[in-house]
């Protein structure tokens, strides 16, 4: 979705996964989800979805766009595993879930190419926090809602911290117990969401770090 003046062009591409991917469209506003979800489209079809977006688990991505006020809103899953890219210069404003599109609309020379965070990359396999390679294009972090519009420009606000306080008067058996149960409440939260499947999880101890 990218906007120049007073115009917002957008393009989407349909993708074949069930409870992937949903487009929708009235009068008013466009709306674009994706994420490996079970329950959470039906918030998004709500009208007052904003109310809702805060206590969603799963995993998602989502743009709308108010057509009448020209307000492109978009909001990232707190664990940010549906990615979103944006490119913002003070004036135009472009968002995708794909790094390439984007680059194809504003990359054009070598100079697009930001050279500090290339360096960061070669140090540390990614850019530091939410650069990317090109200059101006960013990468949406996780628990972010961001507005744009051409009167206030781009907003970006955390709605969610991840939080770890250390309990220090926990000994080993409390701490076998609370993870036993961390571990039950887990598996009823997949026979919620999946009903009667095989799943399977996995525990690390850190030993190898």
């Amino acid at each position: 979705i990218k906007t120049n003046g007073k115009k917002i062009r957008y393009k989407y591409d349909e993708i074949d996964k069930p409870y992937y991917s949903s487009l929708w469209e009235d009068e008013n506003t466009i709306c674009v989800f994706e994420g490996e979800f079970h329950s959470t489209e039906k918030y998004f079809h709500d009208i007052n979805w904003k109310n809702v977006y805060k206590n969603i688990n799963d995993s998602f991505s989502f743009i709308q766009i108010d057509k009448q006020k020209l307000i492109i809103t978009f909001v990232t899953s707190k664990f940010g595993l549906e990615n979103l890219f944006y490119f913002y210069d003070g004036e135009n404003f472009c968002i995708s879930d794909s790094f390439w599109e984007i680059a194809d609309l504003v990359c054009n020379s070598e100079g697009d190419i930001s050279q500090e965070n290339v360096k960061e990359a070669m140090n540390g396999c990614y850019p530091i926090i939410d650069g990317t390679y090109l200059n101006n294009v960013f990468y949406v972090q996780p628990s972010i809602i961001g507005t744009y519009s051409q009167k206030d420009g781009l907003k970006l606000e955390r709605y969610f911290e991840f939080r770890y306080l250390p309990d220090e008067k926990m000994d080993n058996k409390k701490v076998s117990e609370e993870i036993n149960r961390l571990i039950k409440k887990a598996i009823i939260k997949v026979k919620e969401e999946c009903g009667d499947v095989r799943y399977a999880y996995g525990l690390s101890g850190g030993l190898d770090s």
